[in-house]
């Protein structure tokens, strides 16, 4: 926790700090890599672009996402929400697996004894 008083100090050496990042990376953007100010009033609001790296399943994809910054950045990291829905090679896969596994748990709380052979419920 910071000392009393010490909070807007942090929230203005965080901004600054900010601030020069971000300039960093207009004046030296990387390859891939877009941000920018949501609201040019408020530091703590970036929209970032990502694009689709070459040789991956991504590839010519462009993905936004927001980063909002705490007060105290950087002795706290970013939080990060990707806007663009993003592709994942399972995806599908485990909503057909999500399904089954449904279904089949309805048959058993019905009946917990369907799987098994007519011979093994016999009763003695």
């Amino acid at each position: 926790s910071l000392p009393a008083g010490s909070g807007d100090l942090m929230t203005e050496q965080s901004a600054l700090l900010l601030r020069k990042q971000l300039a960093e990376l207009n004046k030296n953007p990387v390859e891939g890599f877009s941000a920018g100010l949501i609201d040019d009033d408020d530091i703590y609001k970036w929209e970032v672009v990502v694009i689709g790296p070459q040789d991956t399943l991504f590839e010519g994809g462009f993905f936004k996402a927001y980063l909002d910054f705490p007060h105290d950045y950087p002795l706290r990291p970013p939080k990060m929400k990707f806007i663009t829905e993003i592709w994942h090679p399972n995806g599908k896969l485990l909503s057909i697996y999500q399904e089954t596994l449904r279904t089949i748990s309805f048959y058993l709380n019905k009946d917990e004894s369907f799987l098994l052979p007519p011979l093994s419920r016999k009763e003695w």
